[in-house]
């Protein structure tokens, strides 16, 4: 017969008799369960977790009774097999990799909470008190608390049988009963309970902690295995991942929908719980890893190195897959991965691992620098002078894929395409690709500035493609440096000031000029000193006495901003609650700072200002300028002023209507000095 079959007498009876023929064993367990409980510290609560969710528990109840911690799963109740391996050290029938738990020491842990604990649970009413093992076994210098198992107190028993029995009429099926409590250990506990802890578990759906204060937190699982969505809901805040498996691992995307950003405490590794090592990744990564004794690091073993491999093979696959044309990247084809996308984002960059001490996420850099070879060739990076809206219309012509801005556009997602050997669209094949393409005036200066400041020169860049490529405008139409010469035409002043903005360097406007025109044109451009980029006849509206009025008569809005927040970060923040998506284009070089868009399809341009005191000057570039005038009504400059304990929130839309600018030469910028302020008062959150 199976020893998994034995009664509780019988396995009483077996350990028992175990420990009074070997007390300097049991004396050792004694140390065992003391390193345990410290190695595990804190966790105890997690344990009883993990084994409610490995019995198919759909709910966690956790409460403090007078003095008493009871917890209460209603999953399946003790078998013979599950009680022997809760009372021997080291012991477990579950498999690695299938449950969370496989080593069969975690509910040692819970010692740490008391020195006495019970088990309700089927045909078992159980206690295990050190003070009862030591009557039990007296030879033994010292004694484990949970090894011994023995007939539940009476008393314990009798003062805890309505709760119990409420429960079980509610479902309830297991209670693990603790008293004369270590209170501190148990506020931490519960102080410390975090709902990631239940993103990869299988079957709890709801834990109720009672202690201070009541928690409830719920999970709610939409979708299939291979698509999943998890939502942990906690005060009326929800917070939700995407779930993706790929070979031995899944990972948890944040829903950035639900939030602005993810946070560093959201890209760890999890062996179904959170340890404490970063992933590599903007997302929960779930993996059979192994750990140290008390679960919260990962070790680098055979297990790891696996998780690590599929991980690298699911990134560049996924990078292969979503990679996409132009147009497909422009339009809402990728909406429902773009939450994915934005969680294989490195948290550093990956080109430093060489530098940086071995781990998890280090290790994973290593391995996708070794798997870059399986990259598809005709990905391309976005080059970093040239703007994505014309990047976008060069590859409509092309073979090229890549993808979207965010990604792109974000600095780690920029490192990692070139840690993995993407190219950016280089020069040379930007001027086979430049043809009848619908460009802007920002992206042709950007690529005279660019050819300019290469222009000593690339040897891949042949001189007739120069001359002969249309990237110059002259009364308002695209021309070549060719039909410049043969026609005598005159570049646009606007579009020249540009393009020197883009080069940056009086020497090398100079050297290219003399070198294709023959003379250097630059020196005959003079910007006025005062004066404004609009169509002749268009006069600058300054502010009405009403208009500088309505500050005084602000009403303080309801909404509150962070007060630690930069000015655009505020700005962004703001105008989420207003009801926007707000996309981060900052660091893309186009003109502004943020794309927002609203549920009624209302798009601004949003660049933004901030401002020491009212009406004090700011400056736009000339890329700016540019871009202000081409969107026209939708362009709007948000001007910041932090105020005492408020924030002040000015909106220019159609900003060069609206604002007198004054030309300053030597940086190639335009001074703004006389503006309507009309400011919308934001509080600062309380900390």
């Amino acid at each position: 017969m199976s020893e998994y079959l034995m009664s509780f007498s019988e396995i009483r009876a077996s350990l028992l008799d175990e420990a009074l023929k070997s007390p300097q064993l049991l004396s050792d367990l004694a140390g065992l369960e003391l390193y345990i409980s410290e190695t595990y510290s804190a966790r105890s609560f997690v344990e009883l977790l993990q084994n409610a969710d490995d019995a198919g528990s759909k709910r966690l109840f956790v409460s403090m009774i007078n003095g008493i911690l009871l917890v209460a799963n209603d999953g399946n109740e003790f078998s013979d097999g599950d009680f022997y391996s809760l009372c021997r050290s080291a012991s477990s029938n579950k498999r690695r990799g299938e449950t969370i738990g496989y080593r069969g020491i975690g509910f040692k842990s819970v010692v740490s909470l008391s020195q006495t604990a019970h088990l309700i649970s089927g045909d078992y009413e159980v206690t295990f008190s050190r003070e009862r093992s030591r009557q039990a076994v007296p030879d033994a210098d010292n004694v484990p608390i949970i090894r011994i198992p023995h007939p539940i107190d009476g008393e314990i028993k009798s003062e805890t049988e309505t709760v119990v029995s409420g429960l079980r009429a509610e479902g309830f099926t297991t209670f693990f009963i603790f008293d004369d409590v270590n209170n501190d250990a148990v506020h931490t506990e519960l102080s410390n309970f975090d709902s990631s802890f239940l993103i990869f578990l299988s079957s709890i759906s709801e834990v109720v902690l009672e202690g201070d204060r009541v928690r409830k937190i719920q999970v709610d699982r939409i979708g299939t295995q291979d698509n999943k969505r998890v939502s942990l809901i906690e005060s009326e805040k929800i917070i939700s991942y995407r779930i993706f498996n790929h070979r031995s691992i899944m990972i948890a995307a944040p829903v950035l929908s639900d939030q602005s950003s993810t946070s560093d405490d959201q890209c760890v590794v999890h062996s179904f719980l959170p340890t404490t090592d970063d992933s590599g990744i903007k997302a929960r990564v779930q993996g059979n890893v192994s750990t140290d004794p008390s679960r919260t690091r990962v070790v680098l073993d055979e297990f790891t190195y696996e998780v690590i491999r599929d991980l690298s093979d699911f990134i560049t696959n996924y990078l292969n897959t979503v990679s996409g044309s132009a147009s497909a990247l422009r339009s809402d084809a990728l909406e429902t991965s773009a939450d994915l996308l934005r969680a294989i984002e490195p948290t550093v960059d990956p080109r430093t691992s060489a530098f940086t001490k071995k781990d998890f996420r280090s290790e994973l850099y290593k391995q996708l620098k070794a798997d870059s070879n399986t990259i598809s060739k005709t990905i391309r990076r976005k080059p970093s002078w040239l703007n994505l809206a014309d990047f976008y219309k060069l590859l409509e012509s092309s073979d090229f894929s890549s993808f979207p801005g965010f990604f792109i556009g974000s600095t780690n997602g920029n490192a990692l395409l070139s840690h993995l050997n993407v190219k950016e669209l280089s020069l040379e094949e930007v001027l086979t690709l430049v043809g009848s393409a619908n460009l802007s005036n920002l992206g042709l200066s950007d690529m005279c500035g660019q050819i300019m400041k290469s222009a000593t020169f690339s040897k891949n860049i042949s001189e007739d493609s120069i001359k002969s490529t249309r990237l110059w405008i002259s009364n308002n139409r695209r021309v070549s440096i060719d039909e410049i010469v043969s026609d005598s035409l005159e570049i646009d002043d606007d579009y020249l000031r540009l393009v020197q903005e883009k080069v940056g360097s009086p020497v090398q406007t100079k050297v290219f000029f003399e070198r294709f025109l023959g003379k250097n044109i630059a020196d005959t451009t003079q910007a006025p000193t005062n004066g404004n980029p609009l169509s002749q006849g268009t006069v600058p509206i300054k502010p009405s006495v009403a208009e500088s009025e309505k500050a005084a008569k602000a009403v303080v809005s309801s909404f509150f901003v962070e007060k630690w927040r930069s000015a655009e970060e505020a700005v962004a923040e703001i105008f989420r609650l207003k009801g926007y998506r707000v996309e981060d284009v900052s660091k893309q070089n186009i003109g502004y700072d943020y794309y927002c868009v609203n549920d009624d399809g209302d798009v601004i341009y949003l660049e933004v200002k901030k401002i020491g005191r009212e009406n004090e000057a700011f400056t736009l570039t000339t890329n700016e300028e540019v871009v202000a005038r081409e969107k026209g009504k939708d362009y709007a400059i948000a001007l910041l002023r932090e105020s005492g304990n408020k924030v002040e929130l000015s909106l220019i839309s159609e900003p060069l209507k609206k604002i007198k600018l004054t030309r300053q030469c030597r940086q190639w910028v335009w001074l703004c000095e006389d503006y309507p302020y009309d400011p919308e008062y934001f509080e600062f959150k309380s900390l």
